[in-house]
């Protein structure tokens, strides 16, 4: 059963690779969310123990260009991103202050030898070595929830050198806030609106045209929005929700808004919300 699991999953992560490029799921204009898994292989793998307990370097050599991710929230799906944009986005998805857990599950190994479940951190990816290292902790039989089906038949010891390996690396266990905005437009055929946050960076974006239509996206930094509404003709208002989740997690969420004349944003969770003025803002996030 072991094997079968091992070798079952490690396909299906190559197929869901190798299937899912650039179609209509593809996932990788996200940032992240709660509730994410990445899946990484490779053509070999090592291991190498490490000074200090539980510690390891952990090296897949020859990676695959594209990470398979896996979304649950706030709706299920299934798509790639570039394995560049992977480790640049490490920090931005909070693995930095919390780092995450991950499986490696070794398909043609030896029973007794052929998973392990690590916390990760500071990966390196050298494309002209074409090998991306990671420093692992070695956590026993302990994993987030979304591993437990791999920690519950860890292995004690890996050997050194492995063939086709995979990585399941799960977010969960990363700290986030959950916060709404409602941008608005009256009186203007046109507006725009800008919210910058002050030490948080976006992991997911949701929006939602309520009235008239709306273009909503991450500035540069990942560290904000900006929004530009375009009223509704009859109704003569145009009102985008924008949900969004943060890391690392804050409460009280601060920032400062800039916005057209004309504009607003409310901020909220769906009751009572709290009008922005233009400048500084602090909000609690959603519960």
């Amino acid at each position: 059963m072991r094997r079968f699991m091992a070798v079952g999953l490690a396909a299906l992560a190559t197929m869901l690779v190798a299937g899912c490029g650039d179609d209509d799921n593809d996932s990788s204009a996200d940032s992240g969310s709660a509730g994410e898994l990445f899946v990484l292989n490779g053509d070999t793998g090592r291991l190498t123990k490490l000074e200090g307990e539980h510690s390891y370097e952990l090296v897949l050599d020859t990676p695959s260009q594209s990470v398979a991710t896996f979304l649950d929230r706030p709706e299920r799906k299934a798509g790639t991103e570039d394995l560049n944009t992977f480790v640049e986005k490490w920090s931005q998805r909070g693995f930095d202050t919390n780092p995450p857990n991950a499986a490696l599950v070794i398909p043609n190994g030896d029973q007794d030898a052929d998973i392990k479940v690590f916390e990760l951190s500071k990966p390196v990816y050298a494309a002209d070595e074409d090998g991306l290292t990671f420093l692992a902790r070695d956590l026993g039989d302990t994993s987030s929830t979304a591993l437990s089906s791999f920690s519950g038949v860890a292995d004690a010891d890996l050997p050194p050198k492995f063939d086709r390996p995979s990585l399941f690396v799960d977010d969960a266990g990363t700290d986030a806030s959950t916060i709404e905005f409602d941008v608005g437009l009256k009186g203007s055929d046109t507006g725009a609106a800008t919210v910058q946050f002050d030490s948080q960076t976006i992991k997911t974006i949701t929006t939602q045209d309520i009235f008239g239509q709306a273009s909503v996206g991450e500035n540069d930094n990942g560290d904000g929005f900006d929004a530009v509404c375009r009223l509704d003709p009859r109704l003569k208002t145009c009102v985008v929700r924008v949900e969004l989740t943060l890391t690392p997690a804050a409460d009280p969420v601060t920032g400062t808004t800039q916005v057209d004349k004309g504009m607003s944003i409310r901020a909220g969770c769906g009751v009572s919300p709290t009008d922005l003025p233009p400048g500084k803002f602090s909000v609690k996030p959603c519960p």
